[in-house]
């Protein structure tokens, strides 16, 4: 790593990557690589605040710290909201990251870096610096006033899965990384939240992941973004949550390379386990984890869409007794039966309805007797029946369970007892699959026990708190969920690739990326296939068939799809023993 200053301005060297910042264009840096120029970098970052968005100034000279093995760049720079804000560009041989440290008060709505609005920016409108973020959009877009990075990328991946498999954008397209859930954006978005807080951007053969490294209990942000247009910049959306008394610093946006994109993502997230960024779990594989899964959701949608009753009414004793009975029936091997939504009498208490389920207990009992593991469907922020002041809240109307609050937090611990422990009176079941984690509070104007702790971080404790009851009731437990992000490694078992919801004729390479970016994000992680929805049978057996290349075989149709005249024929029947059974006489 090198770094010579002249009078002309500053480079910095790498062992892939070169930075160049001019002495006449200070608030300028030029990236070049291998292939070129991969794009010219804007460097006052607006800080904004909810009281408006931040006005910023040109760079001050770039100061050189060379200490260390990584080498630092620094530099001041003017701030409408800010006392004092100050930028750094670390720089190592084979990365540099780029912060912002801001000093003086305020709530931080959201931190744009590589972008910002220059002073000067309202001079030709009637705003002052409070009013332009709350302009009205028939009148202009926030875009306008922003002064964005050059690129010089042509092309931008986005790893978050989406429905659509629109994964590889142009770059003025826009993508995100979010803990939340879209129903709408691409054809939905809810699939791994989060998935891994990065952006991968191309020049020529060349791929460079640009990543969130923030420390341990500053992820306090809902949503990395990448916003593109005739320049771009990169977003981490805090909605207010945190709130500065002093000095504060951003998380990094750390720059590694890759073979590809995938391969440049997983070196990020090795960047975050060198650096302490994430924990790197070690624990041992119990053999029943890698049998197939079948899950009855599948079903009680197909019995739904023959009925048109809602499904959730289907998770009951008979319907999965006939689960069991048709697998036995057709010699289907599986290890592990999962209970779907809803086999609570509310999703916030999680005891059984005994409509439903006479004596779940006695059920479970008989399918261990099988040497069959049975897991239940867990609704992460299901507030049904939880006292509102262990709730978090709107305008003193619960919205979800508070995990930051310790009467919830005791509250919960105590029902994943219940659920899994083998003692008396409690369930006795083999673990959890955790859905529904896209239903973290987005409101800036929430009551929560402990206010600064959202968006990841509030998922982070959700996640840590069921991870570590569940082990401590059951220490063999197994936690599948779709959380394929590596702060989340220490609290997942398994990662569900999640709900197919695809009209393409093969589903084979959207599942494909999915595993891909599940094992770059937890490398150490099973893999849960998932098999739902699929209406379209020709699709359904392919990706029959291929599940095994990419995990744990997982089925969730027994008698047919969701879909008219998709009735399993004696041919779907050999399939899943053929592709079943080789699987399990692979296991040894």
């Amino acid at each position: 790593m090198n770094i010579d200053q002249t009078g002309n301005g500053i480079i910095a060297a790498g062992a892939w990557y070169q930075l160049a910042v001019s002495a006449d264009e200070a608030s300028w840096i030029d990236v070049h690589i291998e292939n070129g120029t991969l794009a010219t970098l804007f460097v006052p970052s607006s800080v904004d605040t909810t009281d408006g968005g931040d006005l910023v100034g040109p760079v001050n000279a770039w100061k050189v710290d060379r200490r260390g093995e990584s080498h630092t760049l620094s530099g001041e720079g003017a701030s409408g909201l800010w006392k004092r804000k100050r930028y750094t560009i670390e720089c190592a041989d084979d990365w540099f990251a780029f912060g912002i440290e801001v000093e003086g008060q305020g709530a931080i709505e959201t931190v744009r870096f590589f972008e910002g609005f220059l002073e000067g920016t309202l001079d030709a409108y009637i705003l002052g610096p409070g009013d332009f973020l709350k302009q009205r959009p028939a009148y202009r877009q926030v875009r306008e006033w922003l002064t964005g990075s050059e690129p010089g990328f042509d092309k931008v991946f986005v790893p978050d899965p989406v429905v659509s498999f629109h994964q590889w954008i142009e770059p003025f397209e826009r993508g995100e990384a979010s803990v939340l859930s879209s129903r709408d954006d691409l054809g939905g978005s809810w699939l791994f939240t989060p998935p891994p807080l990065c952006h991968c951007v191309r020049r020529g053969t060349q791929w460079v992941a640009i990543g969130v490294a923030a420390k341990p209990g500053e992820n306090n942000f809902l949503t990395y973004e990448y916003a593109g247009g005739p320049q771009f910049g990169l977003r981490l959306h805090y909605t207010g949550a945190t709130r500065v008394a002093g000095t504060w610093r951003s998380p990094q946006l750390v720059f590694v390379t890759g073979d590809n994109e995938y391969d440049a993502m997983a070196r990020y997230v090795a960047w975050l386990r060198e650096r302490g960024c994430v924990a790197v779990p070690e624990r041992a594989v119990p053999d029943w984890w890698r049998r197939p899964i079948v899950c009855g959701w599948g079903e009680q949608c197909a019995l739904t869409h023959r009925s048109g009753a809602r499904p959730n009414i289907y998770a009951s004793e008979p319907v999965y007794r006939r689960i069991v009975r048709v697998l036995r029936e057709k010699q289907i091997p599986f290890g592990t039966l999962i209970i779907d939504d809803k086999w609570q009498a509310q999703y916030g208490l999680n005891r059984p309805d005994t409509g439903k389920w006479p004596d779940l207990r006695a059920f479970i009992d008989e399918m261990a007797a099988q040497d069959v593991h049975v897991l239940l469907w867990y609704n992460s922020w299901g507030g049904e029946g939880v006292p509102a002041d262990e709730c978090i809240r709107k305008d003193g109307k619960p919205l979800t369970v508070d995990p930051t609050n310790p009467a919830y937090e005791r509250r919960l611990r105590e029902q994943v007892r219940y659920m899994l422990s083998p003692e008396p009176g409690c369930l006795n079941a083999s673990g959890f699959k955790i859905d529904f984690t896209a239903d973290v509070p987005k409101d800036p104007d929430c009551e929560i026990h402990e206010p600064g702790v959202w968006g990841v971080e509030l998922l982070k404790r959700l996640m840590s708190i069921l991870y570590s009851a569940a082990k401590a009731a059951r220490p063999d437990a197994l936690v599948i969920t779709h959380t394929a992000n590596p702060y989340f490694a220490e609290t997942t078992d398994m990662l569900r690739l999640n709900d197919i919801c695809s009209d393409f004729r093969s589903v084979v390479p959207t599942m494909e990326h999915r595993q891909k970016v599940a094992l770059a994000a937890c490398p150490e992680r099973l893999i849960d296939c998932d098999n739902y929805p699929l209406r379209y049978h020709p699709a359904w057996r392919e990706y029959v068939a291929h599940q095994p290349s990419l995990g744990v075989p997982s089925l969730y149709y027994l008698t047919s799809l969701e879909s008219d005249d998709t009735e399993f024929t004696d041919a779907d029947y050999e399939l899943l023993r053929r592709v079943f059974g080789e699987y399990v006489n692979g296991l040894g």
